[in-house]
């Protein structure tokens, strides 16, 4: 496993929630609390701010996350019963089946 540079990770943070970001996303949870819906993490709205602005397809097994794709137009795929994490243990697992 390869460890970043500090200075990569604070770049990359900076480029996931900069001005613009923030201010959207604080946008999105405005609109969605005047719907008497409460997304619980402040990571989660910028988290799917950020994908809404570029277009990204989130996979996710999270409730606010859910919130977002029915209040906003957050474009998700929802992994009921599956972790991120077993999906790419199992993807590597058949990777190195395959070499064999």
């Amino acid at each position: 496993m390869t460890i970043l540079p500090e200075m990569y990770l604070i770049h990359f943070l900076f480029n996931v929630c900069g001005e613009e970001i923030a201010i959207k996303a604080a946008n999105n949870y405005r609109s969605i609390r005047k719907k008497k819906v409460t997304v619980r993490k402040t990571a989660d709205i910028i988290i799917g701010t950020f994908c809404m602005g570029n277009v990204l397809l989130l996979m996710h097994n999270d409730r606010d996350f859910f919130l977002l794709g029915k209040y906003l137009v957050l474009k998700s795929v929802i992994l009921k019963g599956v972790s991120i994490f077993n999906l790419l243990e199992s993807r590597q697992v058949s990777k190195k089946s395959s070499r064999i």
